[in-house]
């Protein structure tokens, strides 16, 4: 058994590397986008003009 990976092997990693970053981008800019909604309707608009 060698170290080195098939191309497909490799492929197949890239791709569920790829969503993987993907669901955590999604994950990310869902809590930001809530933490901002849930700060505005508490009257805290820091962070949203620190995004901006």
């Amino acid at each position: 058994m060698t170290d080195k990976l098939d191309p497909g092997d490799r492929l197949f990693t890239g791709v569920i590397l790829s969503i993987v970053g993907l669901v955590g981008l999604v994950l990310v800019y869902r809590s930001l986008d809530y933490s901002i909604i849930i700060g505005e309707a508490q009257g805290v608009h820091s962070f949203h003009d620190m995004i901006l």
